[in-house]
């Protein structure tokens, strides 16, 4: 029996942003390369985490409003919850380091943002926002350009969680930005390698304490794809390598697991975008929403078929038969709220199947790097679509980044959860035959980050919907995740290393 929409967003937001926590200590393995990693992520997040802090401290919720450039407070207040993140992101990756007997590289006592722009980032609103892109961006390249040379399947784990959270702020200020330019928003999100990255890092300030990364070393560099990294972030949209060998059966079932999920995805946004049950342009701004959005969920649509195409031809190239679509009902979805909210929560489910799923690829060169390139654009995804849906439902509680890290839920756990929405009908040969290896499931964490906290000016200036925002993301972030405690994760890194 279909469940009615109310139904299965709720279903679906309490899956995704409660997902049980996974804990894949049995099959990590530790390698010197791993604290490399460790040492270059921690580089970049202190950059961000200083970018921001400097920022907040600069503008107020006044200046944002006040910059013509359409912005609100809830704006200014979202600016402030990524700087929050990143900070847990620092502290997390300190006490990793220090817990696996590493030195933390420290942060620099100044870098030059003004490299990033042609202005310097702090002299106005729009000059700070274009700056945070670039980072943000950057940020997304590094993880998943980082990511396959990880041998630690917990660190691959953590990394992927944080990786679609650095996607889900970029894509939030990419549109925030610049609502019209959707040149980021591409099928396949592209890695940069340590290599071109630590270019970056270097212009900022090669002499200070942070450029002990280029001196710890580097990680190895396994990222095989384009390294490119302009200036302005203009991107070129690549597909994920298809024709290399398949090391074994387990990336076969991992593959054939994302195909069952993007058939889902791409039959639903089908059937809404120019399908069987298509809203007019019309129908959406009459519904409140503003005359983007139909550009974008038309991107989206084309996104999920690109990743369909991608899947079933590497399938194929390794030898095995991709499975069936399935059948999907979505007549219960009848107006543009409904098909939004749908989609808001959909997309989350996704981003936490890929991270469940990430470190399991045998084959990380290509497959673990392929599913970086998908998860992040997924990511972006859930990002841009949770402010759509907050435009008619703010009071729903969706949020664009709601999380310190994402989710990750297990393979079996997703299909459980995907099939009692209602809007999958099983059909003989359309749900993977074997799942790939899974999480531990018997380890639940909660995330200790406190909650968001604006400064003196912008709670003294803030409107009554800034606060709606800030109660809302405080909510949130109290909710149990995937990402441990700071404690409770170096326990199990710590474990790890003695394995």
């Amino acid at each position: 029996m279909l469940f009615s929409v109310i139904s299965v967003t709720v279903l679906l937001i309490a899956s995704a942003f409660s997902a049980p926590a996974s804990s894949p200590a049995s099959n990590a393995v530790l390698s010197a390369n791993d604290l490399k990693v460790l040492q270059y992520a921690l580089t970049l997040e202190h950059i961000e985490n200083s970018f921001y802090t400097q920022g907040q401290a600069k503008f107020s919720a006044n200046d944002f409003t006040g910059a013509g450039l359409g912005l609100t407070a809830d704006d200014y207040n979202y600016f402030g919850v990524i700087r929050q993140h990143e900070n847990a992101h620092v502290q997390f990756l300190e006490s990793a380091i220090s817990g696996l007997t590493g030195s933390p590289v420290t942060p620099c006592a100044s870098y030059n943002f003004a490299a990033l722009t042609t202005s310097d980032p702090f002299s106005s609103v729009a000059s700070y926002i274009a700056a945070a892109e670039i980072l943000e961006a950057a940020g997304v390249r590094a993880y998943a350009g980082a990511i396959t040379s990880i041998t630690s399947k917990a660190f691959i784990t953590a990394a992927a969680t944080i990786h679609s959270v650095e996607a889900r702020h970029a894509q939030y200020l990419a549109y925030v930005f610049n609502k019209t330019d959707t040149s980021q928003f591409v099928a396949f999100n592209p890695a940069s390698s340590p290599t071109a990255i630590a270019s970056i890092v270097q212009v900022l300030n090669a002499t200070c304490a942070a450029a002990q990364v280029i001196a710890i070393g580097l990680p190895d560099n396994l990222y095989d794809g384009p390294n490119a990294f302009p200036s302005q972030m203009s991107y070129t949209q690549f597909s994920p390598s298809a024709n290399k060998t398949i090391v074994d059966a387990n990336d076969v079932a991992l593959m054939q697991y994302a195909l069952y999920l993007e058939y889902f995805e791409a039959a639903f946004y089908a059937n809404f975008v120019g399908g069987a049950q298509n809203f007019a342009a019309s129908d959406y701004t009459n519904a409140g929403y503003s005359s983007d959005v139909l550009t974008y969920l038309t991107l989206v649509k084309a996104h999920e078929q690109a990743h369909v195409d991608a899947l079933t031809s590497a399938i194929s190239n390794a030898g095995a038969t991709p499975i069936s679509q399935c059948t999907y009902n979505f007549t219960g979805i009848t107006t543009v709220p409904q098909f939004i909210a749908t989609a808001a929560t959909i997309e989350p489910v996704g981003v936490a199947a890929y991270n469940g799923a990430a470190a399991f690829a045998t084959n990380r060169v290509n497959v673990l790097a392929s599913a970086a390139a998908i998860v992040a654009v997924e990511a972006r995804h859930a990002s841009v679509l949770a402010l759509f849906a907050d435009q008619v439902a703010a009071s729903a509680g969706f949020l664009p980044f709601p999380n310190v890290t994402d989710a990750g839920r297990s393979p079996a756990d997703t299909h459980t959860l995907v099939l009692s929405t209602g809007l999958i009908t099983e059909v003989a040969g359309c749900v993977p035959s074997a799942f790939p290896m899974e999480y531990d499931q018997t380890s639940t964490y909660t995330d200790p980050t406190p909650a968001p906290s604006t400064s003196s000016t912008s709670t003294s200036t803030s409107t009554s919907t800034s606060t709606s925002t800030t109660s809302r993301q405080t909510t949130t972030n109290t909710a149990p995740t995937t990402f441990a405690s700071v404690s409770m994760l170096l326990v199990l890194l710590v474990a790890v290393f003695y394995l």
